[in-house]
């Protein structure tokens, strides 16, 4: 799997693995900069997040962070899967299954967060409203601070 955005490139390299095992190592290269390996379980397709100073790759419940200047990936692993991962320009925006997030560039350390009232199924920006659906078709609106890192619900 490959992003490019600009003159930046990141791959996402899938390895070999057996019918038994339930993850699958890939190898995150950004600009030819081996970041290193990571393991995500099998049944996921990996996310990939190209930002302007930092790159991400999900699958599952663990998200995979760096800034394109680090020479390594951090990992955090959430409860419940995530579902989209957006680089702000201080912060990073987080969907799971149940919830949106606002957190720590650099540690991925939650700054804010909105729970979902079911399972999100859709989500979409608006300008800096950030629109969810769940699972019962009910829409939610989050206005999104950039610049105060806080998330409201309208």
């Amino acid at each position: 799997m490959r992003a490019i955005c600009g003159n930046t490139t990141l791959d996402v390299l899938a390895g070999e693995t057996s019918p038994e095992e339930l993850e699958v190592p890939y190898r995150v290269v950004l600009d030819r900069k081996d970041l290193g390996m990571i393991n995500l379980q099998k049944w996921e397709s990996p996310g990939i997040c190209l930002g302007p100073t930092h790159v991400a790759v999900w699958g599952g419940p663990r998200v995979f962070f760096a800034s394109r200047d680090a020479g390594r990936l951090e990992e955090r692993d959430f409860l419940l899967s995530v579902r989209a991962v957006y680089q702000l320009p201080n912060a990073w925006f987080l969907v799971t299954e149940l919830a949106v997030f606002l957190a720590d560039l650099e540690t991925m350390d939650e700054l804010a967060k909105v729970d979902s009232d079911d399972v999100i199924m859709a989500h979409w920006w608006e300008g800096d409203v950030f629109v969810i659906e769940d699972f019962n078709k009910a829409v939610m609106r989050i206005a999104v601070d950039r610049d105060n890192l806080r998330l409201e619900r309208l």
